[in-house]
């Protein structure tokens, strides 16, 4: 559903955000859709992937995960975590296997869905497991860890049952109490790991060894790096005290402060076919769209209530921002930063998957997961 322009007196607001040549500012997020169906799992839906036909959910207050057909939208099995809890979970790109990392046991499981969701292998990776990146050859598998000042690359073998070769790289701490999170990132040959504990951020060389310490703004949360073709070009830091955006070119690590991008980012998705990066900025409520080629800000999306994750959905430019607060998600087009739609969910944390011409929503208060009918979607 198209919106109406923007009155001139709201348009003055957002000036300083405004897009670039050929990209019309967009509106503030209107509820436009409701999800389809909403999927009954287990307690504090959180961490989720999609791969084979299924998504797999990591219901963190059952230690379990719920595991959804997805041509039938409904659970049909679930993978208990004994004396453990689930976290996050990702797919290697060749569809046939899903990683989950155990926060309570340090490691990380390897599922095989075409064995009844077997469980392969439990890898230990160590203390507090938190996001997974799989790299671009679909070997090397990086585990960020928020109870050490380390980071772990397991590269696998075809045969995935097998053990993985690991190597270990230093990086910094982690602040914070019980609940702490470390993002992290890894493309080509480089690694991306925020050091909020000490206000820094680890740049790793693969093939070099080498590691950097280098100094974005004021408390560096949501990291991602962006691509030109296949090759790395910028690491990406979002700075949540600062409120600035962070770009350093790769190899030269030579930075860009962007400010004035919006308050309190928190998570970042990139396309590399647009060259561009979009940060979720859950203080102001909005999604900004950064050139990390050209190293500028070129617009900013009014979403919804408290934004946290962003998501770019595949085969497509279509991103997702997930309003926790605002129970929905606000759908806006990559291009030219439409907002192409806001849809009602269920209540909390929201995290998702896509499969097919559906998303997948996990509502964390609600107990459930939210499909999303993307041909719907205008």
């Amino acid at each position: 559903m198209y919106q109406k322009m923007l009155p001139a007196a709201l348009a003055a607001l957002f000036l300083a955000g405004c897009p670039g040549a050929g990209i019309a500012p967009t509106q503030p997020a209107q509820p436009t859709l409701q999800a389809t169906k909403q999927i009954p799992v287990g307690k504090s839906p959180h961490g989720m992937g999609a791969t084979a036909g299924f998504i797999y959910n990591a219901d963190t207050g059952d230690s379990r995960v719920s595991v959804i057909d997805a041509a039938s939208d409904a659970v049909v099995a679930t993978i208990p975590f004994p004396e453990g809890k689930p976290g996050y979970v990702k797919a290697f790109h060749d569809g046939k296997h899903m990683l989950i990392t155990d926060t309570v046991k340090g490691e990380l499981l390897v599922v095989d869905p075409a064995q009844g969701h077997k469980v392969l292998q439990r890898i230990a990776v160590g203390k507090g497991p938190d996001k997974i990146r799989v790299g671009d050859d679909d070997r090397r598998v990086l585990v960020s860890l928020t109870n050490e000042a380390n980071v772990v690359v397991l590269t696998f073998d075809a045969d995935r049952s097998k053990a993985p070769v690991r190597k270990d790289f230093a990086v910094g701490s982690v602040a914070g109490g019980t609940f702490k999170h470390r993002d992290a990132a890894f493309a080509g040959d480089w690694i991306v790991c925020p050091n909020s504990g000490d206000n820094n951020v680890s740049l790793i060389n693969l093939v070099t060894g080498e590691a950097k310490l280098v100094t974005a703004g004021n408390n560096p949360g949501p990291v991602a790096i962006g691509l030109a073709g296949a090759a790395p070009v910028a690491a990406l830091v979002g700075n949540a005290a600062s409120n600035t955006i962070t770009l350093f070119e790769l190899p030269g690590a030579t930075p860009t402060t962007l400010s004035d991008v919006g308050l309190a980012p928190s998570d970042i998705a990139v396309d590399p076919q647009l060259g561009r990066a979009f940060v979720s900025m859950s203080g102001s409520n909005e999604l900004t769209a950064v050139d990390y080629v050209g190293k500028k800000v070129i617009g900013k999306v009014p979403v919804g209530k408290r934004p946290v994750h962003v998501y770019l959905a595949p085969q497509s430019h279509e991103v997702w921002v997930g309003n926790d607060d605002g129970e929905s998600v606000t759908v806006v087009d990559g291009e030219t930063l439409r907002v192409k739609a806001t849809v009602a969910t269920g209540k909390g944390h929201h995290k998702m998957a896509f499969w097919g011409t559906k998303a997948y929503v996990s509502n964390i208060t609600d107990n459930t997961v939210s499909v999303v009918d993307r041909a719907a979607i205008e």
